[in-house]
């Protein structure tokens, strides 16, 4: 059986990611869907909005997320605070702020704090139409992002990392050696659909973030880009899938493959929220 199986995924072989630099430890905080960065001094407040019951809310280790409370105010701690990449108001909008967003709105889950990143990654890009609101605006963005993915550097060790407070905690429980002792480590947070929503979905849930950010804007429709994106060294493009597709992209071919030793990927079958489902982002002047 092990020689079958080896066979086939020398024919059904997965698609390998870029190893990250040589020695390197690298930890990605993937944000997914709805969650609005803040930037302030040296940290980003990651707001994740409250949609109810259209979304799911989830964070930590790819596959085995749990929930993230309602009321969660938690900081990740571990990581090197020598970062200084922000939000970036071309990606996606970025809303001219005088101060923190209060946490105790209704339309807010909850929020996790995190040092500024050496990287950020845009991914999952749609475009869209500002219709409201444009004096609010950083500058005028070009897309709108679905995925964000944060790169730190891990120079204490990955058993350092985690994130603590009140609401959601997580200890970092697994990582990827690579073979030029790079390693990498993802912390992945969801507000996002499980399922299929309806067609203004991502009208509603931008709405929603502008107005906790308290800049209101609005959008038109977003129409995602076919052209595939740089993935941050060490990710594969099969954590970055949504959760509405988790059967389909995920569980389906898994199961084919445990049984007959093939990896034949089903593609999403859903046609809900991809780089339409974003939210705004903030910057609070000094």
């Amino acid at each position: 059986m092990l020689n079958i199986v080896i066979d086939h995924l020398a024919i059904h072989r997965l698609e390998v990611p870029t190893p990250p630099p040589v020695r390197e430890d690298l930890l990605y905080v993937v944000l997914h869907g709805l969650v609005s960065m803040v930037e302030i001094q040296d940290k980003i407040h990651l707001y994740l909005l409250n949609m109810g019951k259209d979304h799911r809310y989830l964070a930590g280790t790819w596959l085995a997320e749990t929930d993230v409370a309602h009321g969660t105010f938690s900081e990740l701690l571990g990581v090197s605070k020598d970062g200084h990449a922000g939000v970036d108001p071309v990606a996606n909008p970025v809303l001219k702020l005088t101060a923190l967003p209060p946490r105790n709105q209704d339309d807010v889950l909850g929020v996790i704090v995190v040092p500024r990143p050496r990287k950020l990654y845009s991914l999952d890009r749609g475009t869209i139409t500002i219709t409201t609101g444009q004096e609010h605006l950083v500058s005028q963005p070009e897309t709108l992002s679905g995925v964000r993915v944060l790169e730190y550097v891990v120079k204490g060790g990955f058993a350092g990392v985690e994130i603590k407070g009140t609401g959601f905690q997580y200890t970092l429980d697994h990582f990827s050696r690579f073979a030029n002792e790079a390693g990498v480590a993802a912390i992945h947070i969801y507000d996002m659909p499980g399922g299929e929503v309806g067609p203004n979905h991502h009208v509603d849930e931008f709405a929603v973030s502008s107005k906790v950010l308290g800049a209101p804007i609005e959008i038109g429709e977003a129409v995602q880009i076919v052209a595939e994106s740089t993935l941050p060294p060490g990710l594969s493009n099969l954590e970055l899938k949504p959760l509405d597709s988790r059967s389909s992209d995920i569980s389906a071919p898994l199961l084919d493959f445990i049984r007959m030793a093939e990896w034949n990927p089903k593609g999403s079958v859903t046609g809900a929220c991809r780089a339409c489902c974003g939210g705004s982002d903030g910057q609070v002047s000094p």
